[in-house]
């Protein structure tokens, strides 16, 4: 006689798992059927020669923050470097930023008569990147993408930091 047993899993680590039989013992996997589907059968024999029917389903593993915050992200946005006054571009998951090692922006930035601060914004608007995102990427590109800081979540439609939010951490 088998015995049923219902277990739950995070993606497809149910193969390194055992269950405990009746008496006492582990019990390895046998066989498995239908493994790619999010659910599935497969049997456990343990070494006193009972059976375990054994129905899984299958339960993805939360984002971690990193992956989080990177969801809410474009691919990549424009900034200016503080230090030197340069268009940037930033790479979302990547540390550090990108020079563009050009005079177009500066160019481009004079003869619309805005700083190269409004031109960066003007190219993010272009690509559909938010002030939000812009400060949550500036911000993850120098402390890390798991800080609470590059999640844009935090910050108003002007790139400001809601200090509402930032205490609920």
């Amino acid at each position: 006689m088998t015995k049923e047993n219902f277990y739950y899993c995070k993606g497809t680590d149910v193969q390194d798992k055992a269950l405990q039989c009746n008496c006492g013992q582990e019990a390895n996997i046998a066989s498995v059927s239908n493994w790619h589907d999010n659910t599935g059968m497969f049997y456990m024999q343990c070494t006193c020669g009972k059976q375990f029917n054994v129905r899984w389903k299958k339960i993805e593993k939360p984002l971690s923050e990193v992956q989080q915050n990177l969801a809410k992200l474009p691919a990549s946005c424009f900034a200016v470097l503080l230090t030197t006054g340069e268009l940037i571009q930033i790479r979302a998951g990547e540390k550090g930023y990108y020079r563009l090692g050009q005079r177009w922006p500066e160019r481009e930035a004079s003869n619309k008569g805005i700083t190269l601060d409004a031109f960066a914004d003007f190219l993010n608007e272009e690509d559909g990147v938010t002030k939000a995102q812009r400060e949550a990427m500036e911000c993850g590109s120098m402390w890390g993408w798991e800080v609470p800081g590059a999640n844009p979540d935090l910050y108003d439609k002007d790139g400001i930091i809601i200090k509402s939010k930032l205490n609920k951490l």
